[in-house]
């Protein structure tokens, strides 16, 4: 499950290319699945509960239907040819449906579209509906785009799909933004032994940016580091101080 780490000059998991939506799917269940077995069917993460309910013999409390359906189905309902994935809502939501051959995204925040020949353009790099469209193209740019609006009705979150079309949003404007994930476990420590035992949050920061060229710390955000992970004073020198030493180090290899 990837992170996007630079691809398409992007980072973390919400855009809908398989470099961060594509997850394998590994199971030991020896009783249905011979140790080996490779299945190239699509499978998805609401496929996992009606599984584990099938497993273990239970009915789901509800009275509607899920959207997944157990591996282990005697008499398959869900068409695995077919791959449904959806993000978000209001105009950062995406919906995308793709088959082995091509995969087409929705991107209601401006109605920007894409379609994928997933057979021969695999990493996803040329938008084929980005330039003017054969009739071929067009053709399978209007099937997929049916496909995904079926699924969207019967899936997808409601009030986004018209009469006959998807609904259009003003375009998302993605903005930067900080990632204020700091670590609060060793904050939370009371035995001072297990404090003792937890990693320096200022040896891991040094650590990391080490061999980085490109990263300053005098450059980030040391403010909040010293807020959030009570860093002091004389630790954030000591930060800076290796800092000005890397460049030099750089500068002399």
């Amino acid at each position: 499950h990837g992170e996007l780490l630079g691809d398409y000059g992007l980072y973390q998991k919400w855009q809908p290319y398989d470099s961060c939506a594509r997850i394998p799917l590994i199971v030991r269940y020896p009783k249905r699945i011979t140790p080996g077995t490779e299945i190239d069917n699509f499978v998805d993460l609401n496929d996992v509960l009606p599984t584990l309910l099938d497993i273990a013999g239970l009915e789901y409390p509800a009275d509607y239907p899920l959207p997944g359906e157990s591996l282990f189905n005697d008499n398959p309902q869900k068409d695995r040819s077919w791959q449904y994935l959806e993000y978000s809502q209001n105009n950062r939501r995406w919906i995308s449906i793709r088959n082995k051959a091509y995969k087409y995204n929705y991107y209601y925040g401006g109605g920007f579209e894409q379609m994928f020949d997933m057979a021969n353009d695999p990493f996803e790099t040329t938008n084929l509906l980005d330039d003017e469209v054969n009739d071929e193209v067009e053709a399978t740019r209007n099937m997929m785009r049916s496909k995904l609006l079926d699924y969207e009705r019967e899936w997808g979150l409601e009030g986004y799909v018209g009469e006959n079309d998807f609904k259009i949003g003003e375009p998302y404007l993605p903005h930067p933004q900080r990632n204020e994930a700091f670590p609060r476990f060793p904050l939370k420590l009371t035995s001072e032994t297990e404090k003792a035992k937890m990693n320096n949050s200022i040896d891991e920061i040094a650590a990391a940016v080490a061999y980085e060229p490109l990263v300053r710390i005098k450059d980030l955000d040391v403010t909040a580091w010293q807020k959030n992970l009570q860093i002091s004073d004389e630790d954030v020198k000591r930060l800076l101080d290796m800092d000005d030493q890397k460049s030099t180090d750089l500068s002399s290899d």
